[in-house]
């Protein structure tokens, strides 16, 4: 529950608050709070204005909790995107969103609006909330990319990696295995994020791992038909395992293009088939001509036969 000051009684800026260890505000006397209704919009559902006579402890997020909250809420949402829980073309449910996080509507609008500048959902009036969908060719773009900046991070992690963040790639490389036996895009989705995440965060370069996290995200809102290649994508990842583990940096650079390449193929293909389709669809259009129709017949009526063309003279 917010609480705002009602300034006719007091002038908040002469306040100087107290918050206690939990984060809750403690207000000297005497002052006025304004409650707003359960929903959160004070003003659309009424108002219940309290006079307090005492010093009270009154419910209010501290801003720095608040603003902590409001990250949290951020990426935990940016992570539904990332794990394919949420589909491109789909509307949101915020309520179920909220429900699920434990946190009021308000800093899930929050997270929404800061993925809406990025381009990641959009907001439509009276429609709601949608995933935006990412076309194919600029995911194409986007995993060209991301083959340079992986090599790059696999060369400087080799210089830094160590038994515990091998078997913790070991341990992501079972969790996509057991992904690739029940067929779950979403466990693979976040197991494969976490196994490359790991290695930008080994290479001990912040900026290239925030260039991988912002373009990553970008590209996951894509209609990529991956199944089918998971078990090749696990096998890439145990070549990248044992590359690391040798500290053989031409090897890791080699082990990650070639994983990743494998993507790149499969997105051209997509790319390929869909141009087949469109101009055959367009040869179809063209080559198409209303004279060459059958007849159409209105009615119940039957076309009479002339018998007398068919008699021989």
């Amino acid at each position: 529950m917010t609480s705002l000051f009602d300034s006719s009684k007091i002038n908040p800026e002469q306040i100087n608050p107290v918050w206690n260890s939990t984060g809750v505000l403690i207000l000297p006397e005497p002052f006025r709070i304004i409650v707003p209704d359960v929903d959160g919009t004070a003003g659309q559902r009424g108002i219940i204005s309290k006079e307090v006579n005492k010093p009270k402890e009154v419910e209010m997020i501290h801003p720095k909790k608040k603003e902590l909250l409001n990250a949290t809420v951020y990426r935990a949402v940016k992570q539904m995107i990332a794990v394919h829980r949420l589909e491109p073309g789909l509307r949101l449910n915020v309520e179920k969103i909220a429900r699920e996080l434990g946190v009021s509507r308000t800093p899930v609008w929050e997270a929404i609006r800061r993925l809406e500048q990025e381009g990641l959902l959009k907001n439509i009036p009276n429609r709601g909330v949608f995933l935006m969908e990412v076309p194919l060719e600029r995911t194409l773009e986007v995993m060209e990319t991301r083959i340079t900046l992986d090599k790059l991070a696999g060369r400087l992690a080799c210089d830094r990696i160590g038994d515990r963040v091998l078997d913790q790639l070991t341990q992501f490389l079972r969790d996509q295995l057991r992904a690739v036996e029940t067929a779950d895009l979403a466990l693979y989705s976040s197991a494969d994020l976490r196994f490359h995440g790991l290695i930008y965060e080994v290479s001990g370069n912040g900026y290239l791992k925030e260039l991988f996290e912002s373009i990553t995200l970008h590209m996951l809102p894509a209609r990529l038909q991956v199944l089918p290649l998971l078990p090749l994508l696990c096998q890439g990842h145990q070549e990248i395992i044992e590359a690391l583990a040798n500290r053989d940096p031409d090897r890791v650079e080699t082990a990650l293009a070639r994983h990743l390449g494998v993507v790149v193929a499969h997105i051209k293909d997509q790319l390929r088939s869909a141009t087949e389709r469109k101009e055959m669809v367009q040869r179809i259009r063209e080559n198409f001509s209303p004279l060459t129709a059958p007849p159409k017949v209105t009615g119940s009526r039957k076309p009479k036969l002339d018998l007398l063309s068919n008699r021989m003279g």
